[in-house]
Formats: C-alpha cells, sequence, structure tokens
C-alpha cells in the first residue's frame, strides 16, 4: 500500500488516487516532485521518516506520467495560451538550443580574435623601402634612390671633397646639372 503524504502513513490505493487527483490540477502535473523539494529544502527534513519521502517521490513518478497523470488523460485541457505541453517543450528545447549555439559562436569569436591577435603580434614588420621622388622640369615624377651624405675622405686615400653640384650615392660619385645625373667616379 502507498504511504500517503499528508498522513505519512499506509492508505488504500483509493486514498491515494484520490489525493493524486485532488493535487495534481492544482500544482501541475510536477506537483510531486515539487513536494519532495520542498520537502527536501524544508528546515524540518531530519524529522521526516524515508518512507513519507519515498511516497513523494513516488507520488512524484506518478502524477509525471501520463498514465499516472489525470490532467495528462485529458488532452482536451488547455495549457497555458491554448498550446500543448508537448509544444511548450519543444519551443523550449529550440530556445535552449539557439542560446547553446549563440554562446558557442560568441566564444569562438573571441577565440578567433585572439589567435588573430597573437599572430599580428608574432609577425614580422613588412621591411620600409624609402624613396624620394624627383620632378624633371617638365614634371614627370623620376623615382631615385635617396641620396645619402658622403663620408668624410680620408687624407690618405686622396680623394678630394664633393662640390657643391656633386653627390655620393652608395660609393659613387654623381655630377647633378639640371636634370642630368652624370657618374664622375668613386668617393
Amino acid at each position: 500500500m502507498p504511504t500517503c503524504f499528508h498522513c505519512n502513513r499506509e492508505s488504500s490505493d483509493a486514498h491515494y488516487d484520490r489525493t493524486v487527483h485532488n493535487v495534481t490540477p492544482l500544482y501541475g502535473p510536477w506537483a510531486g516532485w515539487r513536494m519532495a523539494g520542498r520537502v527536501l529544502i524544508s528546515p524540518d527534513r531530519d524529522r521526516i521518516s524515508p518512507e513519507r519521502l519515498r511516497g513523494l517521490l513516488v507520488l512524484g513518478m506518478a502524477m509525471t506520467r501520463p498514465e499516472g497523470n489525470d490532467m495528462a488523460r485529458r488532452k482536451s485541457d488547455p495549457t497555458p495560451w491554448g498550446f500543448s505541453a508537448i509544444a511548450w517543450q519543444a519551443f523550449a528545447f529550440v530556445l535552449l538550443g539557439l542560446l547553446a549555439l549563440t554562446n558557442a559562436a560568441w566564444f569562438y569569436n573571441i577565440r578567433v580574435a585572439k589567435v588573430e591577435a597573437a599572430a599580428a603580434a608574432l609577425a614580422p614588420e613588412p621591411r620600409r623601402v624609402e624613396r624620394v621622388i624627383y620632378q624633371t622640369s617638365d614634371g614627370r615624377p623620376v623615382a631615385a634612390p635617396r641620396p645619402r651624405p658622403a663620408p668624410a675622405p680620408a687624407a690618405s686615400q686622396g680623394q678630394r671633397p664633393l662640390a657643391s653640384d656633386e653627390q655620393c650615392i652608395q660609393g659613387t660619385r654623381f655630377r647633378v646639372t639640371g636634370d642630368t645625373w652624370t657618374q664622375s667616379g668613386v668617393c
């Protein structure tokens, strides 16, 4: 015989069924689990007998199963906004799936951004080539290497210093006349 969660004693099947039928419409199909949870978190849970707790769990399972739940047997009973319990469960499942996908995409984007930032930090900087654009007298741009200042010639080598119209580029002396560069020796 089942244990009645009201009386905390064994009762007849009729009394047990009447209790299930009376409680289920008030609390919904999960009433037994809710009652068992309330018992487990109540301050006087140490005084509750294991038989009573077992009866609550059995009642919860009985009211959760469609064959033990009078409300589940009556499929015409409306649930909130007229949707069936299966529709609500499917909606909750889809909603949780979308939430999980959103979280996964968010964490994936964060991880990709971190990897890209680390790769950018480790990549060598591109080599910069400096060029000076020279213009001819008619305005055409001419790319030429930037002239470097010539080192002071050593007296022992006998090289003469650069004239005002000369440039030293990579060890070669050039004479600049207007737009014309003429090689004039080494420097």
